[in-house]
């Protein structure tokens, strides 16, 4: 998609809107906007465990976050990134 302006542009913005709208659904339910650690999805199906794993770590661009911040600091700190596979994956639960 990078090479490509316009498509990256458009996935960007539909990025942007729905991880809004996950955040709004996580304060629905009673957490936080934002993933800490690797918290399974309270009341989620196992299913979806895929979203939140590798939330928990906190090595960033060779710095261990959570060493001046703590885990939880840590691991909120920074998305991780996900292979096409991964993205692929999650994705594919959400799409119908």
């Amino acid at each position: 998609m990078i090479s490509t302006p316009d498509l990256l542009t458009a996935a960007l913005q539909i990025h942007s809107v729905e991880a809004r709208h996950a955040s709004e659904v996580r304060r629905l339910r009673g957490l936080k906007g934002w993933i800490t650690g690797n918290l399974r999805g309270v009341g989620m199906p196992e299913a979806t465990q895929a979203v939140y794993n590798g939330e928990d770590v906190t090595i960033q661009a060779g710095y261990d976050t959570a060493a001046l911040f703590g885990a939880a600091a840590g691991s909120e700190a920074y998305d991780e990134p996900l292979s096409t596979n991964e993205a692929v994956m999650i994705a594919n639960l959400f799409i119908v």
